[in-house]
């Protein structure tokens, strides 16, 4: 059961973040799974698929690296890197700062019947809103 979770974890990652496929949200999670994120719980496919589309909205090159995993029974827990450029969207009211954003961050997904029912995210929240906050990049004219 470890290695198909793991592989689902790996296709989390693949397929619904840096390939933005629809479908593969509704195949790998549960449809009343919880999410326990920095911007407080979610439940169900809706709440994901919102915030999943604030970010894509803002960081439109967003790409998520797997640094690591290790599994055990239902649970997988992922460290990743996360980078992006804010050229995308406003973000929490920020308007698009044209940052390049680097962030780690862990999570914590757990199975059942091969679907992902639970997760647990941690990662620095704060961070992030801090740069897309600052004033936007001025372009130096060239000389």
């Amino acid at each position: 059961m470890s290695t198909q979770n793991r592989t689902l974890s790996k296709r989390w990652y693949d397929e619904v973040w840096n390939d933005r496929r629809d479908e593969s949200v509704d195949e790998i999670m549960c449809p009343d799974a919880v999410g326990h994120t920095e911007q407080g719980e979610m439940i169900g496919l809706d709440p994901f698929k919102q915030i999943r589309a604030q970010y894509l909205s803002a960081f439109p090159d967003l790409k998520f690296e797997i640094e690591a995993m290790i599994s055990e029974g239902d649970q997988v827990a992922v460290r990743w890197l996360a980078t992006g450029t804010h050229t995308g969207s406003p973000l929490a009211g920020a308007q698009p700062c044209g940052r390049t954003i680097k962030v780690r961050g862990t999570t914590w997904h757990r199975y059942e019947n091969g679907v992902m029912v639970e997760g647990w995210d941690t990662w620095n929240l704060g961070a992030l809103m801090q740069h897309v906050q600052e004033p936007p990049l001025q372009e130096t004219p060239a000389e």
